[in-house]
């Protein structure tokens, strides 16, 4: 009995290390699906919805399409009295609008369309990034013809940027090209100074209401009819 003690301590422990590897197997498993990020058409496909529904509820409404800077911010309920819908998706691209269409908006009656994209236009170096605007701004026309675009804020160094000056860049050549594109119906994004995001593109709270307030002074110029002249 005594010699049979030991083998017998073995074998429990070694079901006991058992069981425990395996229920580290599960935690892992479960914690990988928990922390895999939301693949992005799964993330686009669920803000339609939600931004169908919102101009459902809505008349003749502003609609400022964009990517995660746009999705983040908040946006006044009305400008001119007209309501403004949120249309930002993050990781949003040009083309991704372009190529998803813009079928989400009809129906809508939108007073004007707002583009405010190409951060990621940027970060992907796009190559097609004038045809892309030229056609999303067909299919926008189709819907208003009150079109307008706001330009893209400078990136930093940061968590989220490798290679500030290169993207940079990419993103004055991309403002150049709206400006070309859409004359005065392009606004250019402010000058926000050092430290303005919190990872190299997103806006810090800081540097936020300057953002902001161009933003919005963007939309307002798009969407409110200018004082009759007398």
């Amino acid at each position: 009995m005594k010699r049979a003690l030991p083998w017998l301590v073995s074998a429990v422990l070694f079901v006991a290390f058992g069981a425990s590897f395996s229920e580290l197997q599960r935690m892992r498993k479960r914690f990988g699906e928990a922390s895999t990020p939301v693949h992005y058409h799964v993330h686009a496909d669920v803000r339609r919805a939600i931004v169908a529904q919102q101009l459902a509820r809505t008349d003749a409404p502003i609609v400022v399409l964009g990517d995660s800077l746009i999705e983040a911010a908040t946006l006044p309920s009305k400008i001119c009295g007209r309501p403004v819908i949120n249309a930002g998706i993050g990781g949003a691209t040009l083309m991704d609008f372009r190529v998803a269409g813009l079928q989400f908006l009809n129906g809508s009656h939108p007073t004007a369309i707002v583009i405010a994209l190409g951060m990621n236009d940027a970060l992907r170096r796009s190559q097609t990034f004038e045809s892309d605007l030229t056609q999303l701004l067909d299919q926008a026309r189709q819907i208003t013809p009150n079109v307008a675009a706001f330009g893209i804020p400078a990136a930093e160094p940061g968590v989220l940027v490798d290679d500030s000056t290169a993207l940079n860049d990419a993103i004055t050549r991309q403002n150049e090209t709206y400006s070309k594109t859409m004359g005065a119906a392009f606004s250019k994004p402010p000058t926000l100074g050092n430290g303005h995001t919190i990872d190299g593109i997103h806006i810090a709270p800081r540097a936020y209401k300057q953002w902001a307030a161009s933003l919005f002074a963007a939309i307002e110029a798009a969407a409110c009819p200018s004082p009759a002249v007398r």
